[in-house]
């Protein structure tokens, strides 16, 4: 495998990895420009996360909850940012440390 394409495996597994827990519907991963590198799960546009991102540009999460699920997204050192789509009654904290623990991860390969 080039190692291109070995990022991009890796990107995949690592999503993967946070789709599996209990309750997540969708993960993406979203570029500095908006676009969605990367999803898995349900097909749900979660770039709208990015909106949050800069009206509050020094937060490094930020969490919204609707009455169809919470979107929790993370701004990685790259400037990307890892999104997910979960239950309202999902485990919050859990869904946070492990997209914190993913982001780190995938931060160091972008």
């Amino acid at each position: 495998m080039s190692p291109l394409r070995l990022e991009q495996f890796v990107e995949k597994r690592l999503i993967d990895d946070l789709l599996a827990l209990e309750g997540i519907y969708c993960v993406s991963l979203i570029s500095p420009d908006g676009f969605i590198l990367e999803s898995s799960g349900t097909k749900t546009d979660l770039t709208s996360i990015v909106n949050l991102f800069d009206l509050r540009p020094k937060n490094t999460m930020v969490t919204t909850v609707g009455e169809n699920g919470t979107i929790i997204g993370i701004r990685l050192e790259s400037n990307h940012i890892l999104a997910v789509l979960c239950e309202v009654s999902s485990n919050l904290g859990r869904v946070r440390l492990e997209i914190e623990s993913i982001g780190k991860t995938l931060s160091s390969i972008l």
